[in-house]
């Protein structure tokens, strides 16, 4: 007989690896840039509001972030008139994780019973890859939601289960989230 307190506290004790892993690489990122800064490598590496044109991606990678935008955009349109849900942070915190755990790790959740074998792994990095690209950023901004892809992956992977992957995203936009709202309504910047 197994116990259920074990099991979750396990795969708690997984989430919380994850995010820490997830924050230290916001830490390394933000360290990386403070010592780039200045420096002729800042231009390609440290993200700023010309990312986009400084940065720039094969046309393949532009095109799937359309579409991915697209399918959140379509999505959430209908997971917010569902809730009539005005406010922001449904949608941040909750919606998008949703979809983009769905449309990045669903596939990988589905086919579980399959991970010892090569394809799988092979499927999973791809889907990492191009989560991450998929998100407007570039240079090292890049660096945590990769690491956030791989720490949902490797979740999938040692849990079998889809919560714990979904669980760790919401957290990290909930972060992110709570620091520009704090910074917005306290420093109004």
């Amino acid at each position: 007989m197994w116990d259920r307190t074990l099991v979750f506290s396990k795969e708690a004790n997984y989430i919380l690896l994850c995010l820490c892993g997830v924050f230290l690489s916001c830490a390394l990122k933000n360290y990386l840039i403070f010592f780039l800064n200045g420096t002729i490598y800042c231009e390609y590496l440290c993200p700023s509001a010309l990312g986009r044109d400084v940065f720039s991606q094969p046309e393949l990678i532009n095109h799937l972030y359309k579409m991915h935008h697209a399918v959140v955009d379509a999505a959430e349109y209908y997971l917010i008139s569902f809730f009539n849900d005005s406010f922001n942070l449904f949608s941040v915190v909750f919606a998008i994780p949703l979809i983009e755990e769905s449309i990045y790790r669903g596939p990988l959740y589905l086919s579980k019973r399959y991970s010892d074998n090569p394809l799988w792994w092979v499927t999973g990095i791809l889907l990492v890859i191009l989560f991450t690209f998929s998100h407007d950023r570039g240079g090292l901004a890049l660096l945590p939601v990769f690491v956030l892809g791989l720490s949902s992956w490797w979740l999938i992977l040692v849990t079998r289960k889809f919560w714990p992957s979904l669980t760790i995203h919401v957290l990290y936009n909930f972060f992110f989230y709570s620091i520009s709202f704090y910074q917005v309504a306290l420093l109004g910047e």
